[in-house]
């Protein structure tokens, strides 16, 4: 799919966007601590003796070096579950969601600017497509007659091949990707400045914001479906796509995974007013920030370990031969 997720997270999450691209996220960060590794110190592999001291460091990590794009914080809290994991909410201020980067976030969603409109866009080009090559009819996207794209032409033999080696690769790597997003889940809204009129593949809320949740373990169930699906297989591979990362798989997981045909695409026209003053909860907030780091015992600035320097190499004395 276009949106990417990554890593051992659970997440619930508001994003707020005004119409120049600033915004606030509001989350409820659900993950595991960060292995071996400690912003303030910690060494490689280090056996975890104190809890209290391993949600810090993994939240010192989280904000200092994974998350990217945040002038400010607010309302951080951090509790150690029953369970080992970490519970990480907040408040997240970034002047541009183009350049936010959280790991816990989708990837590949855009908020930009279309002929007078906003438009919130997490499609890819070939789900953005009104149709596309090598899809076989009576499937969502199914090309007109005359296909734009010539098949590849294959024998039965070397189409069975290709299949055969495509679902290789795809078990070759399947323990590993359940592994990343087993567990994941994130359920996200987004808050829109303006009147909807295209609401695409997300759930409209009662407070009015379009919603899209997303679970890793039904992204592999989609996934392993798709490889047992001869059909698929065959198109994919007869169009020439790569049938796990092509333009036919991203069109049809995205329809198995969000359960709509229409694209993970949002528009908002009218008066496009800021949802709130950026400038000034961004100010507050950055003034508090010192305070509140301080009572979480977390860093105000990054902070890595200490590598040791290499010892310099011992000049040889030269030799007469």
């Amino acid at each position: 799919m276009g949106l990417m997720l990554s890593g051992c997270w659970e997440v619930k999450q508001k994003i707020t966007l005004n119409p120049d691209a600033s915004g606030k996220l509001a989350f409820d960060l659900i993950t595991v601590p960060t292995a071996n590794l400690s912003p303030l110190g910690g060494k490689m592999g280090q056996e975890i003796e104190d809890p209290q001291q391993a949600a810090r460091d993994t939240v010192a990590d989280l904000i200092h070096q994974q998350v990217k794009g945040v002038e400010a914080w607010k309302d951080l809290s951090i509790e150690v579950l029953k369970d080992g994991r970490i519970r990480f909410q907040g408040v997240a201020y970034f002047r541009d969601y183009a350049q936010l980067k959280a790991p816990w976030s989708l990837q590949g969603i855009k908020w930009q600017k279309v002929e007078g409109a906003m438009v919130l866009d997490g499609a890819l080009e070939a789900v953005k497509k009104p149709s596309l090559p090598g899809v076989p009819p009576g499937m969502p996207g199914a090309p007109p007659a005359t296909p734009t794209k010539p098949v590849e032409e294959l024998t039965e033999k070397q189409l069975h091949t290709k299949i055969l080696a495509a679902r290789m690769s795809y078990q070759q790597g399947r323990g590993l990707m359940t592994a990343i997003m087993g567990s994941m889940k994130t359920d996200t809204t987004f808050m829109l400045p303006g009147k909807v009129v295209e609401q695409g593949a997300f759930q409209k809320t009662a407070d009015g914001g379009l919603r899209v949740a997303l679970e890793g373990s039904k992204m592999l169930q989609a996934l392993d479906k798709l490889m047992a699906d001869e059909k698929f297989l065959s198109h994919a591979v007869k169009a020439g796509e790569d049938p796990m990362e092509g333009k036919l798989a991203e069109k049809v997981m995205t329809q198995m995974v969000l359960g709509s045909d229409a694209p993970l695409r949002a528009k908002v026209t009218g008066e496009l007013k800021p949802l709130f003053d950026y400038e000034a909860e961004m100010t507050n907030a950055k003034a508090a920030m010192a305070a509140m780091f301080g009572k979480l015992q977390i860093p105000l600035q990054p902070q890595r370990p200490a590598f040791p320097m290499p010892m310099p190499m011992p000049t040889l004395p030269e030799e007469d031969f």
